[in-house]
Order: C-alpha cells, then structure tokens, then sequence
C-alpha cells in the first residue's frame, strides 16, 4: 500500500523507519503546534512535568506514564496504574514484536502495529479489572527510548497520529538527553 502525505508548511515533521516482520514502514510524525503545550522539553524540571505539562494539558491524552525499561514508575497521571507485571509485558513485547494485544492499568488494547521501541493499539473493553467503568474507544501509544518507556492512552476524540507526533517528540528528546 502506498500513499500520499500533503503536510502544509508550516509544520516540522520527521520521518522514522521502521522494520516490522519483513515489511519496512515509516512513520510520519508531525510537530504539531496547538495539539500539546508548547512547553519546551528543556523548560521542564522534573518526570512528572513530562506528563503534567507536555502529555496531559492540551487534553489529548487522557492517561499517561514514564517507566524505566528495568521496571518502576518515574511519573504517571492520577488515573494510570501500570502494574509491574503490565511493564514487564510491555517490555517484553517491544523487544520481540510483534504484540496482539497488552495491558494498561487493567484495560485491554488490541495492537496494531508494534516494532522495537513503538506500540500503537485500540482499546478493547472498556473495564478495567477493578470494575470502574471507563469512556469506550480511543487507544494507548507507547514508546521505548533508551532507559525509559513512555505510554499514552487516549480517549476516542482524539486523533491517533496527534498523540503519536507528541510521543515521538517526548520520546526523541529523551534519547537526545541520553535516556
């Protein structure tokens, strides 16, 4: 399948290959402007800020959380209970893709696409095990750099590919700073 990207000038973007099985894809991330803060990455002070102020307050991400590749929580939003279980599934799926599906705080996702350090999914149902009933749709983006792993879940309104431009972004810088 090919396609055609139109991408008005005003926007920065980047584009990452990816191997999956033996297919090569690449993704297309979009720096968007208005979707997250514009906040910059170095203007932050702390792990939680990386949720708080980059994920969270455009209101495009409804979960969010930065864990180590070796397990434990650096930040998380209110809602978002990873288990350690949970992160070591995660982990585990990022270093030998591809995943049919994972679990976030409970809920479970159906993977789309998974390669070495991204997972996109859709979420399945729409209870967690702790019987909270959460909002139907939307999906989880998870990206792996080097020390850490970020995830995102977000509700159906939101764009998948908003919320995977603000991933990759956060990701990225990440790497850059050696994380």
């Amino acid at each position: 399948m090919y396609g055609i990207v139109i991408i008005p000038p005003q926007y920065r973007y980047t584009v990452t290959p990816h191997t999956i099985h033996t297919q090569y894809i690449y993704i297309l991330t979009l720096n968007l402007p208005s979707q997250f803060n514009t906040t910059q990455p170095e203007d932050l002070m702390s792990w939680q800020d990386f949720i708080d102020k980059g994920l969270l307050e455009g209101g495009v991400v409804r979960e969010a959380a930065i864990f180590g590749i070796d397990g434990g929580i650096w930040a998380q939003s209110a809602g978002c209970n990873i288990s350690e279980d949970e992160q070591r599934a995660i982990v585990d799926g990022l270093n030998d893709p591809p995943l049919r599906e994972i679990r976030v705080g409970g809920r479970k996702y159906r993977c789309t696409m998974s390669s070495l350090d991204v997972i996109l999914s859709k979420l399945t149902t729409s209870e967690p095990s702790d019987g909270r009933v959460r909002g139907g749709g939307g999906g989880c983006i998870i990206k792996k750099t080097n020390q850490a792993v970020i995830v995102a879940e977000y509700p159906s309104k939101s764009s998948e590919m908003d919320v995977l431009a603000g991933v990759e972004q956060l990701g990225n810088y990440f790497i850059t700073q050696g994380y």
